[in-house]
């Protein structure tokens, strides 16, 4: 039921049951806080987020039986609330800039400064610090406290996550995710007052698999993740909004780089696929683009060779096949990509087998706050099932083996983006006597680029542009975060470069909006939709069911 109340003089509606915060950074009304998190329970015990509410007016009172109405009760009087905390209600006044919040705001401030060390020039949490941007806007000048501070414990909480305990506000955030979210309840607030600190369990490191969320909640430079300490300062990276691929959910992450090296990967929120978490594998899965090894220059029968000859290398090869072609690709290329694969082995052999490659699956996990690690490790099996059908992903490369063992299979082509496969040893066996076998592949030590005729360099989903479907079929699209290395080049590009080569001539090779432009055109699942509609968030597609997308 909508409530509407009064917030700076501004009319503004919730919901009933909401609290006051929410309602405000809903309707850009900045008021600051530590504590409050929209993913965990309401804790008010930082008391920064201090309002001026003045409660609804009671109704006049009702005439008695003398036909006399009672004195009318005095008016409400103003209060200073916590807003997260504070409940909302039709009529009621809220003002977060007066005086009296102010100065009570700057004395907060001042006890939270306390035992905290001046360290920001050195601490990883610079930059993006609650406590860093509250303080200008309600901190004092200089510091009264001439007393000894009171040093806590810097220490690892875990493999992936230490404290510095001196910096800590108690704020209970990461407690409340170990309690809440993940449901391992790892941390916990130990000692009294002035001493109090978070720390963990005897014996019971903070060790979950979404471990490294703590550190997204923590407000301040109190938890530091391993894998970023002392890496980069927020302000010199670049960043940019795009995807998880370790598993089928597709978390939406912030990709953080710096000198074309990713840095750090952040969860994003998005309360349709992963709320504001994700998993410790998926945020570590950026350092597969900086695994040694990456194919980097084309090579034609073993030899170095430019891009141009050896794409025009690959596509002599497979159209002098005469029909007698195949094709696989992996679930971990985008939408784009595997559209564009299909539409080639057709102008070849409208008949050509066609069937794809994936990573093996590993555990499924769902946790006490909902987020759940699927067991598929391949980003876009739904996108390929709606382009391919169902039958050719599900069953992966038989089709292909079947072909070429009845001697239907001269050239195969193979494109892959993923930094592993399960290669079963019969596709291997296939792969290494197939006369004609060309490869657009990103390690070099992948089967396929061992045996390959012609190989060119492709990318990796964090170097290019495209989309992927979700488990639950949402199309989601991922943005380029660095630079692809040496000679690689999105296997969108090489496609069409390798069918530009076809009689007589093409004309230029699409972006990848333009190729997603043609899949909505031609494939239902995708129909009409353009990368401005996909927008930062993904949206559904047209006519997979949810239930045949797990299937």
């Amino acid at each position: 039921m909508p409530i509407t109340f009064t917030i700076d003089g501004k009319q503004v509606t919730g919901e009933k049951g909401e609290t006051v915060l929410p309602v405000a950074l809903r309707n850009g009304i900045d008021i600051p806080y530590f504590c409050y998190h929209p993913g965990l329970s309401l804790s008010g015990n930082c008391r920064m987020c201090l309002v001026r509410m003045t409660p609804p007016a009671p109704p006049p009172p009702k005439p008695g039986p003398d036909g006399k109405a009672p004195p009318a009760p005095p008016p409400p009087r103003p209060m200073l609330v916590i807003s997260c905390m504070t409940t909302i209600a039709d009529g009621m006044t809220v003002e977060t800039k007066t005086p009296d919040v102010l100065k009570a705001r700057e004395g907060v401030m001042e006890f939270e400064l306390i035992n905290h060390p001046l360290d920001c020039p050195t601490c990883d949490q610079a930059g993006e610090c609650y406590l860093q941007n509250h303080s200008y806007q309600h901190g004092r000048s200089h510091g009264r406290f001439y007393e000894e501070r009171h040093m806590k414990h810097t220490k690892p909480l875990g493999p992936t996550i230490s404290i510095w305990g001196s910096r800590c506000i108690v704020c209970s955030r990461c407690v409340r995710f170990c309690d809440e979210v993940a449901g391992t309840g790892e941390l916990a607030i130990v000692n009294r007052g002035n001493h109090s600190v978070v720390d963990i369990f005897p014996g019971k490191p903070l060790d979950n698999p979404l471990s490294m969320c703590a550190e997204d909640v923590c407000p301040v430079g109190a938890l530091i993740s391993e894998d970023f300490k002392f890496k980069a300062r927020v302000w010199f990276t670049k960043e940019q909004k795009t995807l998880c691929a370790g598993c089928s959910v597709g978390c939406n992450v912030d990709a953080e780089q710096m000198n074309e090296e990713i840095v750090r990967v952040k969860p994003r929120e998005n309360l349709a696929v992963n709320d504001w978490w994700m998993c410790d594998a998926g945020r570590l899965s950026y350092r597969q683009h900086m695994l040694p090894g990456r194919l980097v220059d084309a090579r034609v029968d073993g030899k170095p060779a430019t891009r141009p000859e050896a794409v025009k290398e690959a596509w002599q090869r497979l159209s002098s096949a005469g029909g007698a072609v195949a094709g696989l690709v992996s679930l971990w290329n985008t939408a784009e990509e595997i559209f564009l694969f299909r539409r080639f082995l057709k102008l070849l052999n409208p008949l050509a087998p066609v069937g794809t490659l994936e990573r093996a699956a590993g555990e499924r996990r769902q946790f006490k706050g909902g987020f759940v690690i699927e067991a598929d490790r391949n980003p876009n099996r739904a996108g390929a099932k709606a382009i391919l059908g169902d039958v050719a992903v599900e069953v992966g490369a038989t089709a292909v083996l079947k072909a070429f063992e009845a001697g239907k299979v001269q050239a195969l082509l193979v494109v892959s983006s993923a930094p592993e496969l399960a290669v079963s040893p019969e596709l291997e066996a296939m792969l290494a006597r197939v006369k004609t076998l060309v490869v657009l592949d990103v390690l070099d030590s992948s089967v396929a680029a061992k045996y390959a005729k012609v190989r060119l360099p492709a990318t990796m989903h964090w170097e290019q542009d495209g989309t992927f479907v979700n488990v639950d079929g949402r199309i989601q699209r991922a943005r380029p975060v660095v630079n692809p290395p040496g000679d690689a080049a999105p296997a969108l590009e090489l496609l069409q470069e390798i069918v530009n080569c076809h009689p007589p001539g093409g004309s230029g090779v699409l972006s990848g909006d333009g190729v997603f432009r043609q899949l909505g055109a031609e494939v239902e699942a995708f129909r009409q939709l353009t990368y401005r509609d996909v927008g930062d968030l993904g949206v559904p597609v047209r006519v997979i069911a949810k239930e045949a997308v797990k299937a």
